[in-house]
Protein backbone atom coordinates (compact mmCIF):
# COMPACT_ATOMS: atom_id res chain seq x y z
CA UNK A 1 0.00 0.00 0.00
CA UNK A 2 1.40 3.36 -1.05
CA UNK A 3 1.71 6.24 1.37
CA UNK A 4 -0.97 8.20 -0.48
CA UNK A 5 -3.39 5.27 -0.04
CA UNK A 6 -2.64 5.11 3.67
CA UNK A 7 -3.24 8.84 4.07
CA UNK A 8 -6.48 8.52 2.09
CA UNK A 9 -7.60 5.68 4.36
CA UNK A 10 -6.80 7.77 7.43
CA UNK A 11 -8.83 10.67 6.01
CA UNK A 12 -11.74 8.27 5.46
CA UNK A 13 -11.45 7.18 9.08
CA UNK A 14 -11.49 10.80 10.23
CA UNK A 15 -14.68 11.42 8.24
CA UNK A 16 -16.26 8.32 9.78
CA UNK A 17 -15.31 9.57 13.24
CA UNK A 18 -16.82 12.97 12.51
CA UNK A 19 -20.03 11.33 11.30
CA UNK A 20 -20.22 9.30 14.50
CA UNK A 21 -19.71 12.47 16.53
CA UNK A 22 -22.64 14.08 14.71
CA UNK A 23 -24.81 11.05 15.46
CA UNK A 24 -23.85 11.20 19.12
CA UNK A 25 -24.74 14.90 19.27
CA UNK A 26 -28.15 14.19 17.75
CA UNK A 27 -28.75 11.38 20.22
CA UNK A 28 -27.61 13.56 23.14
CA UNK A 29 -30.19 16.20 22.20
CA UNK A 30 -32.90 13.57 21.90
CA UNK A 31 -31.86 12.00 25.20
CA UNK A 32 -31.97 15.38 26.96
CA UNK A 33 -35.44 15.99 25.55
CA UNK A 34 -36.50 12.60 26.88
CA UNK A 35 -35.09 13.40 30.31
CA UNK A 36 -37.05 16.65 30.38
CA UNK A 37 -40.21 14.88 29.25
CA UNK A 38 -39.89 12.18 31.91
CA UNK A 39 -39.31 14.80 34.59
CA UNK A 40 -42.36 16.75 33.50
CA UNK A 41 -44.77 13.89 32.81
CA UNK A 42 -43.92 11.13 35.25
CA UNK A 43 -42.87 13.11 38.28
CA UNK A 44 -43.73 11.32 41.50
CA UNK A 45 -45.15 8.13 40.08
CA UNK A 46 -45.99 5.57 42.71
CA UNK A 47 -44.01 2.77 41.06
CA UNK A 48 -40.85 4.85 40.69
CA UNK A 49 -41.00 4.56 36.92
CA UNK A 50 -39.82 8.15 36.64
CA UNK A 51 -36.72 7.43 38.73
CA UNK A 52 -35.96 4.24 36.82
CA UNK A 53 -36.34 5.95 33.47
CA UNK A 54 -34.28 8.95 34.57
CA UNK A 55 -31.50 6.66 35.75
CA UNK A 56 -31.48 4.81 32.44
CA UNK A 57 -31.44 8.06 30.47
CA UNK A 58 -28.73 9.55 32.69
CA UNK A 59 -26.64 6.39 32.31
CA UNK A 60 -27.06 6.68 28.54
CA UNK A 61 -25.87 10.29 28.69
CA UNK A 62 -22.81 9.21 30.67
CA UNK A 63 -22.02 6.47 28.15
CA UNK A 64 -22.39 8.96 25.31
CA UNK A 65 -19.90 11.29 26.99
CA UNK A 66 -17.38 8.45 27.23
CA UNK A 67 -17.91 7.58 23.57
CA UNK A 68 -17.56 11.22 22.63
CA UNK A 69 -14.25 11.49 24.49
CA UNK A 70 -12.94 8.32 22.82
CA UNK A 71 -13.94 9.60 19.37
CA UNK A 72 -12.24 12.94 20.01
CA UNK A 73 -9.04 11.12 20.91
CA UNK A 74 -9.33 8.88 17.87
CA UNK A 75 -9.80 11.91 15.64
CA UNK A 76 -6.69 13.55 17.09
CA UNK A 77 -4.70 10.36 16.58
CA UNK A 78 -5.89 10.03 12.99
CA UNK A 79 -4.95 13.65 12.31
CA UNK A 80 -1.49 13.04 13.74
CA UNK A 81 -1.05 9.89 11.65
CA UNK A 82 -2.06 11.75 8.49
CA UNK A 83 0.64 14.37 9.12
CA UNK A 84 3.47 11.85 9.45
Amino acid sequence: MALSEIISTIEDIKRDIQNQQKQINLFKKSNQNNISRVQAELKGGRNNHDKNMLKALTDAASSLKKAETALQQAEKSAAQAARI
